[in-house]
């Protein structure tokens, strides 16, 4: 098991956790979802895959892929690399994976492919066409991508995310 948690692959096949720049998401407007079909919006970001590479392996298994985008640790703390107070026990609350919708993976540093930590935010997850997903990785040549267990300890994070349960009342506690 590497200690690394990423390595370079060419493009195909695609996998969990490989991490896709600068992808184009279709976003609706408010007027889209009025009624105006041709108002949307596109979105590009940098995503990481979170469907399963087994569903990914297999033709025809699926026609989407799901993707979550990826935010740069300084845009939500633009302290980094220097938190402290308020800021310093939230990044480790995110790290300890004790607020659900975030989950952190660490910096890149392989050659050219260099990034600051990343931080996956589950609330903005996209369905993308397969087709269109295996286009992007074919002309981006080269993807960063998650190693074991990184990427299980991703999909653990992302499960433990949409399982979770909101009760209307709780038992009191002691």
């Amino acid at each position: 098991m590497s200690t690394q948690w990423y390595n370079l692959k060419n493009g195909l096949p695609l996998e969990q956790g490989d991490i896709l720049k600068e992808a184009q998401v279709v976003v609706p407007t408010h007027e889209f979802l009025t009624g105006a079909t041709e108002d949307v919006g596109v979105m590009t970001a940098d995503v990481i895959i979170l469907t399963q590479s087994c569903d990914l392996a297999h033709a025809g298994k699926t026609n989407w892929v799901q993707v979550a985008k990826l935010i740069d640790i300084q845009e939500l703390f633009p302290s980094y690399p220097s938190i402290k107070g308020n800021d310093k026990g939230r990044v480790n609350s995110i790290i300890k994976g004790y607020i659900p919708n975030y989950h952190m993976i660490e910096e890149c540093t392989l050659n050219s492919f260099t990034s600051r930590k990343k931080i996956i935010d589950f609330r903005e997850v996209f369905n993308l066409p397969i087709e269109y997903v295996q286009q992007l990785a074919i002309q981006q040549q080269q993807l960063i991508s998650l190693n074991s267990p990184y990427k299980e300890h991703l999909s653990q994070a992302y499960a433990r995310f949409y399982m979770r349960v909101g009760l209307p009342t709780n038992i009191p506690l002691f």
